[in-house]
């Protein structure tokens, strides 16, 4: 609640809450998620994953996401409403329960289940390893979607200090 925050290199798995399973911020909150993992995480109401809401009308809730992974938190990914400025780049939004991202937001290079308007976005399956052990690492049938798909973010790691890119491009998601 009004509070600036830089979350990176960490995961937010099983949590649980009346809204924002994983991470819920309100009125005037700056924040950024840096390869990070929200995955399994359940919400009474509102996004099970991530919940941004401006519930005091006062400003506006600014959140970025780069190189996250957003996976299997119901119900929703990402659930945003009122004065919010979200923006994702080269995230994978994929298996929540009903909307994966709040639509109107500023989305790029990212591969959000179902689709999302924006440049570089696509609608793949990721091919994980081993999402039911939580594991996000990409794997050779990444190659041709996720894997090369996204563009230069600042990063020079992902997040268990990968170094990125490893192939041709930088890869969407936390892992590289």
């Amino acid at each position: 609640y009004a509070s600036p925050f830089v979350i990176q290199e960490t995961s937010f798995f099983e949590n649980a809450a009346d809204n924002g399973g994983a991470i819920y911020m309100e009125s005037d909150c700056t924040g950024r998620l840096d390869n990070v993992v929200v995955a399994g995480n359940v919400a009474n109401f509102n996004g099970g994953g991530i919940r941004i809401f401006d519930g005091s009308f006062s400003g506006t809730n600014v959140c970025d996401l780069r190189h996250c992974t957003i996976y299997g938190n119901g119900p929703n990914g990402i659930a945003a409403a009122d004065s919010v400025a979200l923006s994702l780049t080269n995230c994978i939004v994929w298996s929540n329960a009903g909307t994966q991202v709040s639509p109107g937001y500023t989305v790029a290079y990212c591969d959000v289940q179902g689709g999302y308007p924006g440049v570089g976005n696509i609608d793949a399956e990721p091919a994980f390893r081993d999402p039911a052990a939580f594991d996000f690492h990409l794997t050779i049938d990444s190659t041709g979607t996720v894997a090369d798909a996204g563009i230069d973010a600042g990063f020079t790691n992902d997040c268990v200090f990968r170094e990125r890119p490893l192939g041709f491009g930088f890869d969407m998601g936390a892992f590289e």
